[in-house]
């Protein structure tokens, strides 16, 4: 079984108007999540703090003591790795608005009242992008715990060799796609340097 496969399928809900985490509870429920409520930002962002964090998160924009711009901010340093798939609710739809939505981190914008079968795919789609995301983190583990990679990969090994230098024109082919969401990018370089650091040629700088 894949890390991904394993993940309990848990989307926090953060929303100071108790009606509609009520709400989306029910909705969450019939496609196969299970909610868990926050009633303002302070308390959501001690959520994605916690031991087992919810992966998914749905958030309104204007909350008491932390509003979602500032959850989503914080929330994109607690796991650089793994940060959790934010979608931002507001009544604001401006293009500015938007901008500014995404600029703070969050993944997904949706105006309120939310559609629900607008919600229900881009929570699917976000469940997938979750999911190749806790993979890919599995796999840098996996590589960083393994013996120093220089020394499996010795100079006269030079088909292992190639296919090492396969990998990292692989991840450089993907790195170059436009609108790839910026957590699976830093995997991907991750994955390039440490194909790289086996090579023992030296990481291109951060694009």
């Amino acid at each position: 079984m894949s890390i991904s496969q394993a993940l309990p399928r848990r989307v926090l809900v953060a929303d100071d108007d108790p009606t509609v985490p009520r709400a989306l509870t029910t909705l969450l429920g019939r496609w196969g999540y299970e909610a868990v409520p926050a009633r303002d930002g302070a308390e959501a962002l001690e959520l994605l703090r916690g031991d087992n964090p919810p992966k998914v998160a749905v958030l309104d924009w204007n909350m008491p003591r932390l509003d979602g711009l500032e959850v989503c901010r914080r929330a994109r340093q607690l796991n650089p790795l793994e940060p959790p798939y934010l979608i931002l609710l507001t009544g604001r739809v401006g293009h500015e608005d938007l901008l500014d939505g995404l600029k703070a981190g969050a993944d997904e914008y949706l105006p309120k009242p939310v559609d629900p079968e607008e919600l229900r795919l881009r929570l699917s789609a976000a469940w997938r992008i979750v999911g190749l995301q806790a993979d890919l983190s599995g796999r840098v583990r996996e590589l960083e715990a393994a013996p120093p990679s220089r020394e499996a990969v010795a100079e006269g090994e030079a088909v292992m060799r190639q296919a090492v230098r396969l990998s990292v024109a692989a991840f450089e082919e993907t790195l170059a796609f436009e609108g790839l969401p910026r957590h699976l990018r830093s995997l991907l370089r991750t994955c390039r340097e440490l194909c790289q650091e086996t090579l023992g040629e030296g990481a291109d700088p951060p694009a």
